[in-house]
């Protein structure tokens, strides 16, 4: 059940539906606190949409949850704060 809450916020975040990815995946960590990748995905979808001080508070909490993976969920939400961040100085075409 977890798994389809974490695939379906996938399909949100694909389609750019930012509030459905956003539903999705904080239902995904009500059911799997634990879990890093949620948290992680969330940071994304919250740097893009410019909430950057809960964006940063969520990828916290996905370091924390990632145990050994620590390094890999960095390296994952630095590019992630990255591309946001060129994103929202880029004028939209």
């Amino acid at each position: 059940r977890v798994l389809f809450r974490s695939q379906s916020a996938m399909l949100a975040l694909m389609s750019r539906d930012l509030p459905l990815a956003e539903t999705k995946l904080r239902a995904t960590m009500d059911a799997s606190p634990r879990w890093y990748r949620p948290r992680m995905a969330l940071a994304s979808v919250l740097w893009w949409q410019g909430r950057n001080q809960e964006a940063e508070r969520q990828a916290t909490q996905a370091m924390d949850c990632a145990g050994p993976l620590e390094p890999y969920v960095k390296r994952t939400l630095d590019g992630a704060r990255a591309q946001a961040t060129l994103a929202a100085v880029r004028p939209s075409l």
